[in-house]
């Protein structure tokens, strides 16, 4: 039940926090976006967060929020392989939290 709770108290808290500390940073509407969107989990609160400092934010963070979603299914499509023997063994021990990190920076820089 505390999970729960979490799981939809943070990233609320996330939505309210976040364009705050934003604009504490002095960072430009595109630069938040970036912000906004690699950081808040939930979409739905990205949005949320995004447009309530500008247009220009909102886009920028749905944009970035919504390619870090795509990018999840190809890149656990190349850490698999083909090989239902291999994709189990790399599965448990791919560290794919980083090569997704890796890649979002990469598109993100290529912008």
């Amino acid at each position: 039940m505390l999970t729960v709770i979490a799981v939809s108290t943070l990233p609320t808290l996330a939505m309210v926090a976040y364009p705050t500390i934003a604009r504490w940073m002095a960072l430009d509407p595109h630069k938040a976006g970036i912000f906004l969107g690699g950081t808040i989990h939930d979409v739905a609160q990205v949005v949320g967060a995004g447009y309530s400092m500008s247009q220009e934010t909102g886009d920028t963070a749905t944009l970035v929020k919504l390619l870090r979603v795509a990018m999840l299914l190809p890149n656990r499509h190349l850490d698999c392989g083909d090989d239902p023997c291999h994709r189990r063994y790399r599965i448990a021990s791919s560290p794919t939290g980083p090569m997704v990190r890796r890649r979002f920076r990469g598109a993100c820089v290529h912008q």
